[in-house]
């Protein structure tokens, strides 16, 4: 029974963590898109990235879809 605990605090903080990078990108995005001109955003980094390694955009969709439906 407390292998089950482990296993569930484990993936509450890795969720945390994932949700915390994931608006901490979201927030500095619109910062950089409504604040900055001409600042770069996130979206526009990977973009230019994709273009440059193609395979950049299929391992994050591969990351994406093992993330989200493994079971």
């Amino acid at each position: 029974m407390m292998e089950a605990k482990v296993a569930d605090a484990t993936a509450l903080g890795l969720a945390i963590a994932l949700l915390t990078v994931a608006m901490a990108i979201a927030i500095f995005d619109v910062a950089v898109q409504f604040g900055c001109p001409n600042g770069r955003t996130v979206s526009d980094y990977i973009y230019s990235w994709s273009r440059s390694f193609p395979l950049l955009p299929f391992v994050m969709g591969m990351v994406a879809g093992h993330l989200w439906f493994t079971r």
